[in-house]
C-alpha cells in the first residue's frame, strides 16, 4: 500500500484547483480530481457548492476518514454584519452560503483551514471577462462600483499554493482563517495597467448610481458593488507571513498576456462566449453580430 498523503480536489477544471494540482503534484502526494465532465475543460457551475452539497461531501469525507480540510470562501465573509449590509444584493446568497459551508467545516471535527481570497484576477481573463464586462466586445469596460473603488486582488493561482502548503503544514495553517490579497489597486489605476497589457485603450464606463440600481438583480452588476469597500476588511500585513510570495498584477498580466483580449470585435464578426443562461463554464453559444451602439447610449463618469 502506498504510504503517500491523498488529496481529493473538488471542480478541479476551474482556476483554483488546476493551480492547487500543479502544486501538489510532487513526490509524497497521490492527487485524485473530481469534475462534472470529464470531456470538458470548463466543467465547473458558476454557483459555490451550497451546504446541501456541503453536507454530503463532508459525510463522505468523514466516513472515508479524510484528515484536513480546505475550504476557499469569500473575502466578504470577513465582514460579521455581511447579511444585513449586502441583503439587497442578488450576488448575496451565494457568497452567504460559503459562509454556511465554513461552519459546517469548522464543525466537521476534521482539521480545517479557511482560505478568503480577493478578487480573483481570472474576472478579466477569458472566459470570465465577457460575462463580467459584456461591453467588452465593444472596446468599452462597463462598471458599477466607482472610478476610485479599491480592488483587493488576487490571482487564482497564487492560491493553489496555500492550499498544498496547508497539506504539507497541518500544524501551521490548521484552524486557520486566511485572508488572501497580493495587492491592492483602485479600479482607474488597474485599468490603465490592463489596457497596456492588452495594447488596446479600452473606455472605461461607469454606471449613474440610478443606473446601477436598475441593474441589481444581475448578479454581475451586485458583485462589483461587493468589491466597495472590501479593503477595510483586509490587514495586508498579514499575508507576508505566511512565507508564500503572491504576484503583482503587473506580474499576473505578463504571465497571462497571450490570454488577454485585443480590443473590441469588429462589426460583421461573431464572438463565442460562455453561456451565462446554462450555468456552466464551458457551454458555450454564438454571440449576435456586433451592432455600433450610439455614443449618447453611455455615459462616461
Amino acid at each position: 500500500m502506498s504510504s503517500n498523503k491523498i488529496a481529493l480536489i473538488l471542480r478541479a477544471t476551474g482556476y483554483r484547483g488546476k493551480a492547487t494540482i500543479s502544486y501538489l503534484n510532487k513526490p509524497g502526494w497521490d492527487v485524485h480530481a473530481l469534475v462534472t465532465d470529464a470531456k470538458s475543460d470548463r466543467a465547473i457551475t458558476l454557483n459555490a457548492i451550497g451546504p446541501r452539497e456541503a453536507r454530503i461531501v463532508l459525510k463522505l469525507a468523514i466516513e472515508a476518514d479524510v484528515q484536513y480540510v480546505a475550504l476557499k470562501g469569500s473575502i466578504v465573509l470577513n465582514n460579521p454584519n455581511a447579511q444585513d449590509d449586502y441583503k439587497y444584493l442578488s450576488a448575496t446568497p451565494a457568497v452567504l452560503d460559503k459562509g454556511d459551508v465554513e461552519k459546517l467545516v469548522q464543525a466537521s471535527g476534521k482539521t480545517w483551514t479557511l482560505m478568503r481570497p480577493g478578487y480573483s484576477t481570472s474576472n478579466l481573463l477569458p472566459p470570465l471577462v465577457h460575462w463580467m464586462y459584456p461591453d467588452i466586445k465593444e472596446g468599452w469596460l462597463f462598471n458599477s462600483s466607482g472610478s476610485h473603488c479599491v480592488l483587493i486582488l488576487i490571482d487564482p493561482d497564487d492560491i493553489g499554493p496555500f492550499i498544498a502548503a496547508a497539506f504539507d503544514d497541518p500544524a501551521k495553517f490548521g484552524g486557520q482563517i486566511i485572508t488572501l490579497v497580493g495587492e491592492n489597486m483602485s479600479f482607474n489605476d488597474m485599468m490603465k495597467q490592463y489596457s497596456e497589457a492588452c495594447g488596446y485603450q479600452f473606455e472605461i464606463l461607469y454606471r449613474t448610481p440610478e443606473e446601477t440600481e436598475k441593474e441589481l438583480a444581475n448578479p454581475f452588476v451586485s458583485g462589483k458593488i461587493l468589491c466597495v469597500g472590501l479593503k477595510e476588511l483586509v490587514n495586508t500585513n498579514e499575508v507576508p507571513k505566511w512565507r508564500i510570495p503572491l504576484m503583482s498584477f503587473k506580474e499576473i498580466l505578463e504571465k497571462h498576456k497571450y490570454e488577454l483580449p485585443k480590443g473590441p470585435v469588429e462589426a460583421g464578426r461573431t464572438m463565442t462566449i460562455p453561456s451565462a443562461d446554462s450555468g456552466m463554464l464551458g457551454s458555450e453559444k454564438p454571440e449576435a453580430l456586433v451592432e455600433p451602439v450610439k455614443e449618447n447610449e453611455w455615459r462616461q463618469a
